[in-house]
């Protein structure tokens, strides 16, 4: 199963719920079957908690119940997490994501504290647990998970940790959805019966996305590895989705005004900007010699 993170348009700087509703619509054209509002990729903590609720409320309306949606709902404190929970439920979601609190550093007792009080707070809301150490600094170990694992409404897990021994220990906890955030070990990870890929790159070439996933569930071999090698060529080209105006960038290219990120993150120089075009219009070659062509957006200023 593909899921999409999509980045949080701009226009200057305020949220471009206009160009948002035209992403989601992109999406919908491209057959993305679910959607991850407001997380890494959507920059969530640079958005304030009113943001934050706009914005999932025109993912809501743009996607038309056409789309599946996990809403981001982590935040630093319990007090915001649940007040995001509450206003996903009220949009009728039933599912929702919640990163480990960032910033401080949390035992696993404190952090399992935290999810079953969540939890608790929130029953009829479907939680999955959100791990990516490399920007959190805290993670959810094996037994803490085994543990939350005992509560109903805690079904699985979103792990963007880029570690392989880790995602395979996870895939052996019964009854447990585990999703990948790691592009680069899509296929591994898919064959070792991964649930699905929650790719930020997913963001920018869905369909190449979207056709990787179909050819898992056909059991295409020659089609898997060609386009593995595609989604390998483009996490290179996006430094492995660290560069979020890389991402931008490439949706921009494709026609979809995004605006650019929130200060302080980074915005391509324009050096950075002319050689990344020229890479994407040789990745685009390489896609339709390999049989997947990127269909261009015609531009619309919104």
């Amino acid at each position: 199963m593909l899921i999409v993170p999509s980045i949080t348009p701009f226009k200057g700087d305020q949220v471009n719920h206009a160009a948002l509703e035209r992403l989601v619509q992109f999406y919908r054209h491209h057959q993305v079957p679910a959607l991850f509002p407001l997380g890494t990729t959507g920059e969530f903590s640079m958005l304030s908690l009113a943001e934050r609720k706009d914005a999932l409320e025109t993912f809501v309306q743009a996607a038309e119940g056409q789309l599946e949606m996990i809403a981001h709902i982590g935040a630093t404190s319990t007090r915001e997490v649940l007040a995001l929970g509450e206003h996903a439920l009220s949009l009728n979601l039933r599912s929702a994501a919640v990163v480990t609190p960032y910033y401080f550093h949390y035992s696993q007792s404190e952090l399992e504290l935290f999810y079953r009080e969540v939890c608790a707070a929130l029953p009829t809301l479907r939680i999955y647990g959100y791990t990516i150490p490399q920007r959190t600094g805290n993670t959810l170990e094996l037994s803490t998970l085994k543990r939350l694992m005992e509560l109903e409404n805690f079904v699985g897990i979103k792990d963007s940790s880029v570690d392989m021994n880790r995602l395979l220990d996870l895939l052996e906890l019964p009854d447990f959805e585990v999703f990948a955030g790691a592009d680069s070990l899509a296929l591994p990870f898919m064959q070792a019966g991964g649930k699905g890929l929650v790719s930020g790159l997913g963001s920018a070439i869905p369909e190449i996305f979207h056709a990787f996933t179909q050819s898992l569930e056909l059991g295409s071999e020659g089609a898997q590895k060609a386009l593995y090698t595609l989604i390998r060529r483009f996490n290179t080209l996006m430094k492995g989705g660290s560069r979020l105006d890389y991402i931008r960038t490439a949706l921009e290219w494709r026609g979809l005004e995004v605006g650019q990120s929130r200060a302080p993150l980074p915005h391509a120089t324009g050096a950075e900007r002319d050689a990344l075009l020229v890479q994407l219009e040789g990745f685009s070659r390489q896609a339709e010699a390999a049989g997947f062509p990127l269909e261009q957006v015609s531009p619309v200023r919104v």
